[in-house]
């Protein structure tokens, strides 16, 4: 099965301009309305995804008839190589969107308001599992909402698991039922794979960095000034993904009649 990959959790962050706009004073137009910014509109040629995020600006406009919201069409939505410029020099949007690498950072510099009495009003706030919630919460008090988050996983083929004489209602619960599993799946033959760790469109490093958090390890030192994706605690987690693979089958490959894939 072919994994969707593992993508950045990101949340949406209110620059601190967001308070002096809803407060009337440099957001108001000529029209009397307070007026803000908002990043991260999808790109035309994503039509579905732009018509839901018009409808949802339209909405909004509608039950707020004082606010008039003026999105910034962006891809990436946040820039690695213009995000800090941005917030040094006060040009971001008033409602941005920033990976949750980054929420601390932000807040760090002065650049995200307080939005702790707000979230009272997000109905669905509270279903957020916590994790995501503590990551934009400093000292706290709440700056972002996570937007996206994603979770790790295997996904496994029943129909192969069969053929292999393996039981499919009970699937590998370690990496060395894992390794197991696909040596046998992948004498199967025919080109049948039995593990494989999707890699393609640059999903590889995410796939790695959060299974190697899952066996304790982290590809920065606490300081943040040194890798460490070269330790042995790392190598030990490659070997892992290698061995599962098998000698004749690369690591980080995908194949339509693999059996188990690391998957988000």
């Amino acid at each position: 099965m072919r994994s969707s990959g593992f993508r950045r959790a990101c949340v949406a962050l209110v620059a601190c301009s967001f308070v002096l706009t809803a407060c009337g004073s440099s957001g108001d137009a000529a029209d009397g309305k307070t007026r803000i910014t908002v990043n991260c509109m999808p790109p035309k040629s994503a039509k579905v995804d732009r018509k839901f995020f018009e409808d949802d600006i339209a909405a909004f406009e509608k039950k707020n008839p004082d606010i008039d919201v003026v999105a910034h069409d962006a891809f990436p939505c946040q820039d690695p190589k213009t995000f800090d410029a941005k917030l040094a020099g006060g040009q971001m949007e008033d409602v941005f969107y920033t990976y949750f690498t980054d929420a601390t950072h932000v807040v760090d510099v002065n650049q995200a308001a307080d939005i702790t009495s707000y979230v009272k009003d997000l109905k669905s706030y509270d279903t957020v599992q916590q994790q995501l919630r503590d990551i934009y919460t400093v000292d706290g008090k709440v700056y972002g909402v996570p937007r996206t988050g994603y979770s790790m996983g295997l996904i496994y083929n029943r129909g192969l698991f069969e053929k292999a004489g393996l039981d499919p209602d009970k699937p590998p619960a370690t990496w060395d039922e894992v390794r197991a599993a696909a040596k046998r799946i992948a004498a199967l033959g025919g080109g049948t794979v039995g593990y494989a760790d999707y890699s393609a469109q640059n999903q590889g490093g995410w796939h790695f960095t959060a299974e190697l958090y899952s066996q304790g390890g982290d590809v920065v030192s606490a300081d943040g000034k040194k890798a460490t994706v070269d330790t042995p605690r790392a190598r030990r987690c490659s070997r892992t993904c290698t061995t599962c693979a098998g000698p004749t089958t690369p690591w980080a490959a995908s194949s339509s009649s693999s059996s188990t894939t690391s998957s988000s």
